[in-house]
C-alpha cells in the first residue's frame, strides 16, 4: 500500500518486492532510484532490461542506473521517453557496451538522458554508437570513449529541435562519421564538444560533419589525428552548416 510505513530487512531480489517509489515504506540498502547493472550481483545483467523497467522518470524522479565492470552485449539502450535517467559506467577501460546486432545503434539517447564512464565499440554501417533524434531539449555524454563505429555520435532534427553536449569524448579506430550533424524543416540540431578527441585508422573518414542551414557545430579544445589516410576529412559543412572552433589540433602526419 503507498501509504505503509516501515522498512523491509534482509535478503531479497529486486524485483520480488514491489514498493511505491514514493511510499514510507523502504527496504534496507536499495534506493530503488539507484540501480546496479553487473555481470554478477546487480540488480539486472542487462543495461537495456534496467532502463525498459524504468516508468515514469521525470524532474522530480530522477534515476541513475550504475553499470559495473565487464563487456556487455546490449539490445538497442533506449533512453527515449524516460527523462532525467542517467547510466554511468565504472570508467572507459572497465565497462565496454557491444550492440547485439549490426542493424542497431548501441545508445539512443533522449530528453535530458546523461551516459558517462563508458566506451562503446562496434555500432554497424549506417548506425551509431550516440544516436540523438528530435528530442526537443538536450541529452549529454561526458568521458566516453568509442571505438569502430561506423557513426560515432549522430544528431539530427526534423520535428523537434535537438542539442547534444559532449566533453571528454574520444573516437577511435575505423569509422566512417564521428560527428554527424543534420537539420531540416527549418529546425536546429547542434553539438557542443569540448575537450574532443578523434584517432581514425585506416579509413578516408568525415571527422566532423554537418548538413543544413540550422545544423551548428560548436568545438572547443579538440585534437584530430589521422593514421596519414588519404581524402580524410577533419571538418566538412554542406547546405549552410555552421561551425564554431576555438583551440583546435589537427596533426596529419609526414
Amino acid at each position: 500500500h503507498p501509504s505503509a510505513s516501515g522498512k523491509v530487512d534482509g535478503l531479497d531480489t529486486f524485483l520480488k518486492s514491489v514498493i511505491p517509489v514514493n511510499a514510507p515504506l523502504y527496504e534496507v540498502n536499495q534506493d530503488p532510484k539507484r540501480i546496479t547493472v553487473a555481470k554478477k550481483g546487480g540488480d539486472f545483467s542487462s543495461i537495456s532490461a534496467s532502463v525498459a523497467w524504468i516508468t515514469g522518470s521525470s524532474e522530480n524522479n530522477r534515476y541513475v542506473i550504475e553499470v559495473g565492470p565487464g563487456k556487455f552485449v546490449e539490445n538497442e539502450i533506449d533512453l527515449r521517453g524516460r527523462p532525467y535517467v542517467s547510466i554511468v559506467g565504472s570508467n572507459i577501460q572497465t565497462t565496454e557496451i557491444f550492440p547485439s546486432s549490426s542493424n542497431q545503434h548501441i545508445v539512443r539517447m533522449g530528453i535530458n538522458n546523461e551516459i558517462s564512464f563508458l566506451t562503446l565499440t562496434g555500432a554497424g554501417s549506417g548506425y551509431a554508437a550516440i544516436y540523438v533524434d528530435d528530442i526537443g531539449d538536450f541529452a549529454q555524454a561526458h568521458k566516453v570513449s568509442i571505438n569502430d563505429s561506423d557513426i560515432g555520435i549522430r544528431v539530427n532534427s526534423s520535428t523537434l529541435e535537438t542539442q547534444f553536449y559532449g566533453e571528454y569524448i574520444d573516437i577511435n579506430g575505423t569509422y566512417t562519421y564521428g560527428l554527424y550533424i543534420s537539420s531540416s524543416n527549418s529546425l536546429y540540431a547542434f553539438a557542443n564538444m569540448e575537450n574532443y578527441y578523434q584517432f581514425p585508422v585506416g579509413s578516408p573518414i568525415k571527422g566532423n560533419y554537418a548538413i543544413g542551414p540550422y545544423s551548428l557545430m560548436s568545438i572547443k579544445a579538440a585534437l584530430f589525428q589521422n593514421d596519414g589516410t588519404i581524402n580524410a576529412t577533419a571538418f566538412q559543412l554542406e547546405d549552410g552548416a555552421q561551425i564554431e572552433i576555438t583551440s583546435l589540433d589537427i596533426q596529419v602526419p609526414p
